[in-house]
């Protein structure tokens, strides 16, 4: 980029650079010639852009300390303006047919002129890096925003899983208290996997490892009314997903679908990959919703006002409106027969297991 960005400011030179010289504009060796001798001379400049780049990024500018920041910069734009200059001086000189004067001499005087003019020069390019830099730790600093608030919002996940799982066994331990022992195991197999330092982002595979477990510890806490199906292809296997998005999902559908039922239900659990995007949805058996059937897309940044949307969906929505802006969509459908069905697409990023 930086060899381009020379090479163009060359072609640019070229054609003043034939008038100052007095070459005949209609001869295409003088074009090439003249060029030669303009590109030869920013060569200098070529090897100095990643040293003044560096500059940039090392003394960022700052109000408080602008003085300082000044006295640091003069001498030093001086002394790189003047060397790559009378670098390009040499450079160039092959391409002339003689040097009037002594050679010393006339170098130190087309080192000089040209300094002048390449002082612009170095301002430039210190501004390109000024700019760069300040992307650069813009990009930085909204990452780490955006970081903390996923763990923000991961952590909220956690407390609301745990006070209602706990609940659960709460209630089994006064009829069940062995299968109330054996189901606190079970939590703290759990808990361990999704407490520990977890990355922002795992594979749909090891996502639906996670959901198994939670659906298993529901069955057991309510047997033979969850019955869990998973329909997941080879592909979407191994696509990235957020840590902790299908456990709210599949927590919802139990908690506000399948144990509605007196006889219970089925939790469908379905994932494909389709033009380059992850295709998920989570149907569920539950109570008919009086009044037309509602077909509410959550997209971008509204929150979710659902009869079944409490702090799991939200939060969910939340973090994917995070990671993938208008990226994604996100909707929740009651079902005519009853239930719900939630959709969700994203990017289809490939990672490894």
């Amino acid at each position: 980029m930086i060899i381009a960005a020379w090479t163009l400011l060359a072609l640019i030179r070229t054609p003043s650079a034939l008038l100052v010289n007095g070459l005949p504009a209609n001869s295409a060796r003088y074009w090439v010639l003249v060029f030669a001798e303009v590109l030869a001379s920013l060569v200098p400049w070529m090897l100095a852009t990643p040293l003044i780049l560096r500059i940039a990024e090392k003394l960022p500018l700052q109000s408080r300390a602008l003085g300082r920041q000044l006295a640091i910069h003069f001498p030093l734009g001086m002394a790189i303006t003047v060397a790559a200059s009378g670098a390009g001086v040499l450079l160039m000189q092959p391409f002339l047919d003689t040097t009037p004067g002594s050679e010393f001499a006339w170098w130190k005087r087309q080192t000089t002129i040209a300094s002048f003019y390449a002082a612009t020069s170095y301002i430039s390019v210190l501004g390109v890096g000024y700019a760069t830099a300040y992307f650069q730790r813009y990009q930085r600093r909204e990452r780490l925003l955006l970081e903390s608030r996923l763990q923000a919002l991961t952590a909220q996940l956690n407390p609301h899983f745990l006070f209602n799982t706990l609940n659960s066994i709460s209630a089994l331990g006064y009829d069940n208290p062995a299968l109330a022992d054996e189901s606190l195991s079970r939590l703290s197999d759990i808990l361990r996997k999704t407490l520990s330092a977890t990355p922002a982002q795992i594979p749909l595979a090891q996502e639906i490892s996670l959901v198994r477990q939670y659906a298993e510890l529901y069955t057991m806490l309510i047997p033979d009314r969850i019955r869990v199906q998973f329909d997941v292809s080879s592909d979407a296997g191994s696509a990235a997903v957020p840590c902790m998005l299908l456990q709210p999902l599949v927590e919802n559908a139990i908690t506000h679908g399948v144990c509605r039922l007196e006889h219970g239900g089925s939790i469908i659990l379905d994932a494909r990959v389709a033009n380059h995007t992850l295709l998920i949805s989570l149907s569920n058996d539950g109570l008919k919703v009086d009044g037309p059937h509602r077909d509410a897309p959550e997209h971008g940044t509204a929150p979710l006002r659902t009869a079944a949307g409490g702090v799991g969906l939200a939060n969910v929505r939340e973090r994917l409106a995070v990671l993938y802006g208008e990226e994604h969509d996100f909707a929740l459908r009651h079902r005519p027969e009853g239930g719900a069905v939630v959709s969700l697409s994203i990017p289809f990023r490939r990672m490894a297991a």
